[in-house]
């Protein structure tokens, strides 16, 4: 389940006009956990 935390970092770097596979790439990093791309 993603948290608040989490959901407003991603958030914020899509608003930054980060990639979504970077998205991806961090979440993979600091929480373990796979996001689909889309």
């Amino acid at each position: 389940m993603i948290t608040d935390e989490l959901e407003g970092t991603i958030l914020s770097m899509y608003a930054m006009g980060v990639s979504t596979r970077a998205m991806g790439d961090y979440v993979q990093e600091m929480y373990a956990m796979e996001i689909s791309p889309a």
